[in-house]
């Protein structure tokens, strides 16, 4: 039997390491016919990463969520793909797990750094540094520095 995967969200920050989850999400969605949402999460509590403290909140907002809709754009070109952009505001991992909800998400694709374990077993988890998530290990056997 085949897995269905209907609603396919990938969520990025931007960084050159989490966009690389993107072409992943399009290929998966075209395999299965499935909608791709690409999310970014705007932290205003890390607004450092945004490059200026401003007074007015809102007006960041709109000016960070015109920039995040054109990035998403410009990731996603002419891709022959059915997606949609997904801008919040929030703390990221709250509001991924809120739009899992609220699209009936089948497949969550996510990076944040570069992770090369020793050595990783088929059929074990591997659990993120910070402990917030663990993480089922799908493929064979591999090996990093």
């Amino acid at each position: 039997m085949r897995v269905q995967m209907r609603n396919i969200l990938c969520a990025t920050d931007f960084s050159d390491f989490s966009n690389r989850t993107i072409p992943y999400g399009v290929a998966l969605a075209k395999e299965f016919e499935a909608r791709l949402y690409i999310c970014h999460v705007i932290d205003l509590s890390s607004i450092a990463i945004y490059g200026e403290f401003q007074l007015n909140p809102v007006d960041q907002q709109n000016r960070i969520r015109k920039q995040a809709a054109e990035q998403l754009d410009q990731i996603i070109g002419e891709q022959p793909v059915k997606w949609e952009p997904l801008i919040t505001v929030g703390h990221t991992a709250d509001e991924i797990s809120r739009l899992v909800d609220e699209k009936s998400i089948d497949l969550v694709i996510a990076a944040t750094r570069p992770f090369r374990p020793q050595a990783i077993d088929s059929g074990k988890c591997y659990r993120t540094p910070d402990a917030r998530a663990v993480v089922p290990i799908a493929g064979g056997s591999q090996s990093g520095t």
